[in-house]
C-alpha cells in the first residue's frame, strides 16, 4: 500500500472505472481501498498528502473533484459529507468551494457566484468557472466561457486541440478538463475529437506522466467514449 494519498485516491478511481466496465472483481478492491481512505481521513474531514499528516484543502478538493466526475461513484457518503464540510471551512478560493458544492448537488441558489471579469483567467480557471455555471443552470455564462476557450485554442482538430502551456497540472490535465466541459456543453463533434486526440497524443509521445494526470485522462476518455457508444 502506498503511503501517498494521491496514489491511493487514483487507485480508488481506477478500481471504480474497472467496476463500470462490468468487472465485478473490482468490488473487493474498492472495499479495501475505501478502508484505507477512511483511515487516511482526518477527524476534521480533510485529507493530508500523507497519512497522519495535517489536512490539506487541495488534496481534499482533488478527491472530491475526481470523485464527482466518475459515473456510479461508490464513495462512502459519510466520507464525502465530512470532506465537503472541511472544504467549506477552509481558505480555498470561493470558486473552488462553490464548484465542489455544485458538483455534489449542494449548491444554494442564494449563494450563486457572479464573476463578470473572468476574461484574464488562465484556461484551467475558465474551465472550472464554466463547469460551475453549467452545473448551477447559468447556461448563458457557461456558453460565453466556452466561446472564449474556442477562440483561444491552438492546434487543429486532426492533430489535437490545446491551449498555451501553463504550470497548473500541465497540458494533459488541461485537455482532460476541457474535454469534460466541452462534452457537457454539447460542443461540436470535431472539438470533442480534437481534445480526445490531444490526450491520446500525449500518451503516444510522452506517456501520461504523474498518476494524477493519468487518472484525469482516463476518466475523461472513458466518460466521453462511453457516451458516444450509448
Amino acid at each position: 500500500v502506498s503511503n501517498n494519498t494521491i496514489h491511493l485516491i487514483n487507485q480508488r478511481f481506477a478500481a471504480d472505472l474497472g467496476l463500470q466496465m462490468q468487472k465485478e472483481e473490482y468490488l473487493k478492491k474498492i472495499e479495501v481501498i475505501d478502508e484505507w481512505l477512511a483511515e487516511t481521513q482526518n477527524i476534521d474531514g480533510g485529507f493530508s498528502w500523507f497519512p497522519k499528516g495535517r489536512s490539506n484543502p487541495y488534496i481534499t478538493f482533488y478527491l472530491l473533484d475526481l470523485g464527482s466526475r466518475m459515473k456510479a461513484v461508490t464513495l462512502q457518503k459519510d466520507m464525502v459529507k465530512k470532506a465537503i464540510n472541511y472544504i467549506n471551512q477552509s481558505k480555498l478560493p470561493n470558486l473552488y468551494t462553490a464548484y465542489i458544492n455544485a458538483q455534489w448537488g449542494l449548491h444554494k441558489k442564494s449563494q450563486t457566484l457572479s464573476i463578470d471579469d473572468w476574461s484574464s483567467y488562465p484556461p484551467y480557471l475558465k474551465i472550472m468557472l464554466g463547469r460551475y455555471y453549467q452545473l448551477v443552470g447559468e447556461n448563458e455564462k457557461a456558453h460565453s466561457i466556452l466561446l472564449s476557450l474556442k477562440e483561444t485554442a491552438l492546434g487543429s482538430f486532426d492533430a489535437g486541440i490545446y491551449w498555451a502551456r501553463e504550470s497548473w497540472g500541465g497540458a494533459l490535465q488541461l485537455a482532460s478538463d476541457a474535454l469534460l466541459f466541452f462534452v457537457e456543453m454539447g460542443a461540436e463533434k470535431e472539438w470533442i475529437q480534437g481534445l480526445q486526440m490531444e490526450i491520446l497524443k500525449h500518451k503516444r509521445l510522452n506517456g501520461w506522466g504523474n498518476s494524477k494526470a493519468s487518472a484525469l485522462a482516463i476518466s475523461a476518455l472513458w466518460t466521453t467514449f462511453s457516451e458516444e457508444v450509448e
